[in-house]
């Protein structure tokens, strides 16, 4: 019999996510620390500051299950960390605050650190230093919490990628000077114990900042990072020979036959690939991109790119995926319209609100992540308040996301 690694759950409401969670941790249970008091770092996917209904940060639903898992067990020791991407650097952008990260460790009484800005340690990484942030060692439970999602450098982003995001600050641009090979060699440094995938909206295409939402409806776990990764994969229906990273985890970490003899992976959408305009082509090849690198980042011309002027210019010359806007978004509370409430029988904005609660009744516990908004398919929720970036965002994604959380994907 092939033994069995790893583990697939479909759901999609909010009590199924916590259900499945609460199932993994039940499969898992050895893993969690003897000593209540233990450091526990969770490590979600917050590159950019995107809502994660569009395919490309971590859902807050996932979040939320882990977050309330571990404290049912005791656990109050527990870290949401990560460290978003050069471009909200660069423009002095929290981006943990806009996905709701600091909100939700505020109201379970955790924290929430920018590993950008954390104590770090220094590795050596193909004869380069590289800082990493501190508490990935210290942790005594280490779970990762990647996206599905296409990638256009990388060519598919999971758990081996989301690694990325424990580099401090602009150490990133070194890794991406050999992408494939160093995210391999930071693996081999950094080890999370478990890893919980959010599989419920992924993103093809362009990924991972310009791509199409997917509704998978699946959470994945595994202890292998490498054979999450190839469930994943297989889930989008793309060969791991042809993801750099994945392949050469395979070949010099895992073995062929390895993979041979693990249980075949039902395809659950054919993921379309990605496919940059030229110019995103040019930047990101392995050939120029150490070059493009290290004149991006000149002290004269970094000044430059920090800007939210030449961020839009960037983005229309589109030689990048995602517009920064310095504007934060100022909800000040939803209003909705009852009418167009009672025409809704399946509520999706429960089903998809991480805290669980109706927009027309959120008590105290509403963190202002839009989640119910972008989920509604009457219109019948509004927001109340300036919504900065966000305009943005629901310009580019608002139509998508709605018609993808009205489709099946899975069939019973």
């Amino acid at each position: 019999m092939k033994e069995i690694n790893y583990y697939i759950f479909k759901c999609s409401s909010l009590g199924e996510i916590k259900a499945a969670v609460g199932d993994i941790f039940n499969i898992y249970h050895r893993i969690l620390p003897v000593n209540y008091d233990a450091l526990i770092l969770l490590k979600p996917n917050c590159n950019s500051d995107m809502n994660a209904l569009t395919g490309n940060t971590t859902d807050l639903r996932l979040i939320v299950a882990v977050v309330e898992s571990l404290i049912k067990f005791g656990y109050r020791n527990i870290v949401i960390g990560d460290g978003p991407n050069a471009g909200l650097i660069n423009m002095k952008i929290d981006g943990l605050a806009r996905l709701r990260i600091h909100q939700i460790a505020a109201y379970y009484g955790i924290r929430s650190l920018d590993l950008n800005k954390a104590p770090y340690k220094e590795v050596d990484i193909d004869d380069q230093i590289i800082r990493v942030a501190q508490v990935c060692f210290d942790a005594e439970l280490f779970i990762n919490l990647p996206k599905i999602k296409t990638h256009s450098e990388a060519g598919f982003s999971c758990a081996l990628k989301n690694l990325m995001g424990c580099v401090v600050g602009f150490d990133k641009q070194k890794v991406h000077e050999n992408l494939h090979r160093n995210l391999y060699l930071l693996n081999q440094i950094v080890k999370p114990h478990l890893h919980i995938v959010d599989g419920l909206i992924g993103m093809e295409g362009t990924g991972p900042s310009s791509g199409i939402p997917v509704k998978l409806d699946l959470v994945i776990a595994g202890e292998s990072p490498v054979q999450v990764d190839w469930v994943a994969s297989s889930v989008a229906g793309l060969d791991y020979c042809s993801i750099p990273l994945l392949r050469m985890a395979i070949e010099e970490g895992v073995g062929h036959d390895t993979v041979a003899s693990w249980q075949p992976v039902k395809t659950v959408k054919n993921f379309r690939k990605p496919a940059p305009p030229f110019l995103q082509r040019i930047i990101t090849n392995p050939s120029t991109r150490p070059w493009f690198v290290r004149f991006r980042y000149m002290p004269v011309i970094n000044k430059l790119f920090s800007t939210e002027l030449w961020s839009k210019i960037l983005y229309a010359l589109k030689g990048g995926q995602e517009k920064y806007i310095s504007a934060d978004a100022e909800m000040k509370g939803l209003v909705v319209t009852q009418e167009k409430c009672d025409l809704c029988h399946d509520k999706p904005c429960l089903n998809y609100c991480p805290m669980g609660v109706h927009p027309a009744d959120p008590k105290d516990k509403c963190i202002a992540c839009a989640y119910c908004y972008l989920a509604c398919p009457y219109d019948a929720i509004k927001i109340n308040g300036d919504l900065g970036y966000l305009n943005f965002q629901f310009e580019r994604y608002e139509g998508m996301i709605r018609q993808v959380l009205t489709r099946v994907i899975i069939k019973e």
